[in-house]
Protein backbone atom coordinates (compact mmCIF):
# COMPACT_ATOMS: atom_id res chain seq x y z
CA UNK A 1 0.00 0.00 0.00
CA UNK A 2 1.26 3.60 -0.37
CA UNK A 3 2.27 5.27 2.24
CA UNK A 4 1.79 8.35 0.85
CA UNK A 5 -0.55 11.88 2.46
CA UNK A 6 -4.20 11.22 0.65
CA UNK A 7 -6.25 13.61 -0.80
CA UNK A 8 -9.40 15.34 0.14
CA UNK A 9 -11.76 16.32 -3.14
CA UNK A 10 -13.34 13.23 -4.12
CA UNK A 11 -12.18 11.68 -1.20
CA UNK A 12 -14.30 7.70 -1.50
CA UNK A 13 -15.66 6.96 1.99
CA UNK A 14 -14.25 8.41 5.35
CA UNK A 15 -10.64 7.03 4.60
CA UNK A 16 -10.05 7.92 0.75
CA UNK A 17 -8.30 5.55 -1.40
CA UNK A 18 -4.76 5.24 -0.43
CA UNK A 19 -3.93 5.55 -3.98
CA UNK A 20 -5.46 9.20 -4.36
CA UNK A 21 -2.04 10.64 -3.70
CA UNK A 22 -1.81 14.32 -2.49
CA UNK A 23 2.49 14.28 -2.87
CA UNK A 24 4.50 11.66 -3.67
CA UNK A 25 7.26 12.70 -1.51
CA UNK A 26 5.82 13.03 1.64
CA UNK A 27 4.69 10.55 4.77
CA UNK A 28 0.48 9.97 5.69
CA UNK A 29 0.40 11.66 9.09
CA UNK A 30 -2.02 9.20 9.83
CA UNK A 31 1.43 6.44 9.41
CA UNK A 32 4.09 8.81 11.08
CA UNK A 33 6.07 11.81 10.52
CA UNK A 34 9.23 10.89 7.67
CA UNK A 35 11.48 10.66 11.12
CA UNK A 36 9.47 7.66 11.43
CA UNK A 37 9.84 6.12 8.12
CA UNK A 38 13.28 6.03 8.81
CA UNK A 39 14.10 4.88 11.78
CA UNK A 40 11.33 2.10 10.62
CA UNK A 41 13.55 1.60 7.71
CA UNK A 42 16.82 1.35 9.73
CA UNK A 43 15.34 -1.19 12.32
CA UNK A 44 14.08 -3.53 9.36
CA UNK A 45 17.66 -3.10 7.42
CA UNK A 46 18.90 -3.96 11.05
CA UNK A 47 17.15 -7.55 10.69
CA UNK A 48 18.48 -8.56 7.51
CA UNK A 49 15.25 -7.45 5.48
CA UNK A 50 14.08 -5.64 2.55
CA UNK A 51 12.18 -2.36 2.49
CA UNK A 52 9.72 -2.18 -0.73
CA UNK A 53 7.87 0.57 -0.95
CA UNK A 54 4.32 1.28 -3.64
CA UNK A 55 4.68 3.85 -5.96
CA UNK A 56 1.43 5.40 -8.02
CA UNK A 57 2.63 7.05 -11.19
CA UNK A 58 -0.03 7.02 -13.39
CA UNK A 59 -2.02 9.74 -11.25
CA UNK A 60 -2.85 11.54 -7.93
CA UNK A 61 -5.55 12.93 -6.37
CA UNK A 62 -7.68 16.00 -7.58
CA UNK A 63 -6.23 18.46 -4.81
CA UNK A 64 -2.60 16.78 -5.42
CA UNK A 65 0.03 19.62 -4.66
CA UNK A 66 1.54 18.80 -7.73
CA UNK A 67 -1.84 20.31 -9.53
CA UNK A 68 -1.58 23.67 -8.78
CA UNK A 69 2.28 23.98 -9.17
CA UNK A 70 2.26 22.25 -12.61
CA UNK A 71 -1.33 21.88 -14.17
CA UNK A 72 0.30 21.07 -17.69
CA UNK A 73 1.36 17.65 -16.21
CA UNK A 74 -2.10 16.53 -16.21
CA UNK A 75 -4.34 14.60 -18.43
CA UNK A 76 -7.14 16.36 -20.22
CA UNK A 77 -10.63 15.80 -22.14
CA UNK A 78 -10.71 17.07 -25.20
CA UNK A 79 -13.10 19.53 -23.57
CA UNK A 80 -10.08 20.49 -21.53
CA UNK A 81 -11.22 19.05 -18.58
CA UNK A 82 -9.07 17.01 -16.16
CA UNK A 83 -9.89 13.42 -15.66
CA UNK A 84 -8.42 10.20 -15.52
CA UNK A 85 -9.32 7.48 -18.26
CA UNK A 86 -10.51 4.53 -15.94
CA UNK A 87 -14.07 5.92 -15.91
CA UNK A 88 -15.00 4.42 -11.97
CA UNK A 89 -12.02 5.82 -10.53
CA UNK A 90 -13.31 9.26 -9.35
CA UNK A 91 -10.90 10.48 -6.65
CA UNK A 92 -7.98 10.56 -9.25
CA UNK A 93 -6.59 12.99 -12.37
CA UNK A 94 -4.28 10.89 -14.53
CA UNK A 95 -0.80 12.86 -15.00
CA UNK A 96 0.76 13.21 -19.10
CA UNK A 97 3.80 11.77 -18.91
CA UNK A 98 4.30 13.59 -22.67
CA UNK A 99 6.22 16.48 -20.38
CA UNK A 100 9.46 15.81 -19.70
CA UNK A 101 9.57 17.58 -16.35
CA UNK A 102 7.14 15.56 -14.95
CA UNK A 103 9.34 12.63 -15.65
CA UNK A 104 12.50 14.46 -14.00
CA UNK A 105 9.84 15.16 -10.71
CA UNK A 106 9.61 11.55 -10.68
CA UNK A 107 12.87 10.46 -10.92
CA UNK A 108 13.79 12.98 -8.54
CA UNK A 109 11.13 11.91 -6.39
CA UNK A 110 12.58 8.00 -6.67
CA UNK A 111 15.93 9.39 -5.69
CA UNK A 112 14.62 10.67 -2.54
CA UNK A 113 13.02 7.59 -1.33
CA UNK A 114 15.74 5.59 -2.76
CA UNK A 115 17.68 6.57 0.12
CA UNK A 116 15.72 4.61 2.36
CA UNK A 117 14.10 1.56 0.60
CA UNK A 118 15.84 -1.23 -1.32
CA UNK A 119 13.00 -1.19 -3.92
CA UNK A 120 9.68 0.10 -5.25
CA UNK A 121 6.25 -1.93 -6.65
CA UNK A 122 5.01 -0.11 -9.48
CA UNK A 123 1.05 0.49 -9.11
CA UNK A 124 -0.66 0.36 -12.66
CA UNK A 125 2.36 0.25 -14.35
CA UNK A 126 1.32 -0.46 -17.67
CA UNK A 127 -1.09 2.45 -17.27
CA UNK A 128 2.02 5.30 -17.07
CA UNK A 129 2.62 6.00 -21.06
CA UNK A 130 6.61 5.92 -21.92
Amino acid sequence: MPIYPVGQKNRKGSLGSPYAISDYRAINPELGTMSDFVELCNAIHDQGMKVIIDIVYNHTSPDSELLSAHPDWFYHHSDGSLGNRVADWSDIIDLDYQNHDLWQYQIDTLKKWAQYVDGFRCDVAPLVSA
